[in-house]
């Protein structure tokens, strides 16, 4: 069916009425469906970025752009002009209708991720009563890197008491031990330095994908000639903020449930009172007490202290080998999993307000 310049015009009009109301709505009005959702949700309208404005002003060029496109296609009689106008037209549509679908599927989301968090996490009674009153994946996931954090340090200063003490207060204390303890040290710094890139990326996220990436992206996406980028910021504000943390707590809850060396850490961890993972190990305090009480540590040939330092480790390797899955395997494996959805939310977003809605029914 052929178009014309009224019914253009009457469908421009019509169009623009439905997303004043649409953002009207959904800014002023809107309620999450869920108590837990309704924390993560409203991050996305407490940004001091007026992007519903914004978005609005971007949707307007956009049907602005299509509407004199297909003017100019019908005064110059340009097949491929009009055929570029009708397309705008529709990705002007396709942007109203996935403005509304977002504000949507981040409640969904937010609720399901909620629910999930609180669900694995029932055999873990500190974290089941620190995410009950905000049950959000970031929660999770920091719990379990803030207690491996706070386990290394003490297991890299009981390595430091082992090392330094007995080597101060005698000169028996071998030098395959010394080494050993050396090297264990080295690997808690490693990792320790490792799951602080993981805790501030995932600070980073938390702060930026829902109040400053996912707007950006659906303004940018009401422009014709960037429109890639906007759908791009898009599934990636969506795919770091909910698949990246759901991902990677899962993966550490299943983990910890059936490790021996690492279960003592997430069990006697405790949010309130444990500051420790906030120190690197060379600025830890119990440095210095480690070395006011040199004199108080005694040792000589025929002590136990020696198999104790056997046993810790042995203990300390088994447990470096599974804080290896939470510093490199894990956030791989989360990565590796949110790429593949952004990269597919990306190809989603780039269809046209038809094959969008066909896409949304196939998606939920």
């Amino acid at each position: 069916m052929e178009w014309t310049i009224s019914n253009l015009v009457n469908t421009l009009f019509k169009s623009i009425l439905v997303f004043l109301v649409l953002s009207g709505l959904f800014y002023s009005q809107y309620i999450p469906s869920s108590g837990p959702a309704q924390e993560l949700s409203n991050r996305w309208f407490s940004t001091d970025i007026p992007w519903e404005l914004l978005a609005l002003i971007a949707v307007l060029i956009s049907f602005s752009f299509s509407a004199l496109s297909y003017m100019f296609a019908k005064l110059f009689q340009s097949g491929d002009m009009e055929k570029l106008a009708k397309a705008e037209f529709m990705y002007a549509v396709s942007t109203v209708i996935l403005i509304a679908f977002l504000i949507i599927v981040v409640d969904v989301l937010a609720t399901k991720s909620s629910e999930f968090v609180l669900i694995f996490s029932r055999n873990n009674q500190n974290l089941y009563s620190i995410i009950s009153s905000n049950p959000s994946p970031f929660v999770a996931t920091e719990y379990y890197l803030n207690a491996s954090l706070s386990c290394l340090n003490l297991k890299y200063q009981e390595a430091f008491y082992l090392d330094v003490l007995p080597s101060t207060a005698s000169s028996i204390l071998s030098l395959s031990w010394h080494n050993s303890l050396v090297r264990v040290m080295s690997d808690f710094t490693y990792l320790i330095y490792l799951l602080f890139f993981q805790k501030n990326l995932l600070s980073f996220i938390s702060d930026t994908m829902l109040v400053i990436v996912l707007p950006i992206g659906i303004v940018l996406r009401g422009f014709p000639f960037i429109r890639s980028v906007g759908n791009t910021l898009i599934a990636v504000a969506v795919g770091l903020y909910f698949i990246y943390p759901i991902t990677y707590s899962l993966l550490m809850a299943i983990l910890t449930q059936s490790n021996v060396a690492t279960s003592s850490c997430f069990i006697n961890y405790n949010i309130a009172t444990s500051n420790s993972y906030s120190s690197l190990p060379c600025i830890s305090p119990l440095l210095k007490e480690a070395i006011q009480d040199i004199g108080l540590f005694k040792v000589n040939a025929e002590s136990q202290d020696y198999n104790l330092i056997s046993a810790f480790i042995d203990t300390s390797k088994q447990m470096v080998g599974e804080i290896i899955l939470f510093a490199v395997v894990f956030p791989f494996v989360a990565a590796t999993l949110t790429y593949t959805f952004i990269k597919s939310f990306a190809i989603f977003l780039n269809v046209d307000a038809q094959e969008m809605l066909e896409g949304l029914v196939k998606l939920i």
